[in-house]
């Protein structure tokens, strides 16, 4: 639901693609939603990365992103 309009680009951003990496890691049985699952985790980690102002949360987004795998 969060992504059917254009999402703000904010930390809520980020966090919608860390959530829809875990919906989708879990029955990753079909490795074509396990590169789904990494598509978002990217994003996620990209988006943080890029934006100055979450530089300090980028070390939190990239260790939930890769608890999450």
């Amino acid at each position: 639901m969060y992504f059917m309009k254009p999402p703000p680009s904010n930390q809520f951003l980020c966090r919608a693609y860390l959530v829809q990496a875990q919906l989708l890691a879990p029955t990753a049985t079909i490795p074509e939603q396990l590169e789904k699952a990494v598509v978002y985790l990217v994003k996620a980690i990209s988006f943080a990365k890029e934006n100055p102002r979450y530089h300090l949360c980028s070390p939190l987004f990239v260790y939930s992103s890769t608890c999450i795998a």
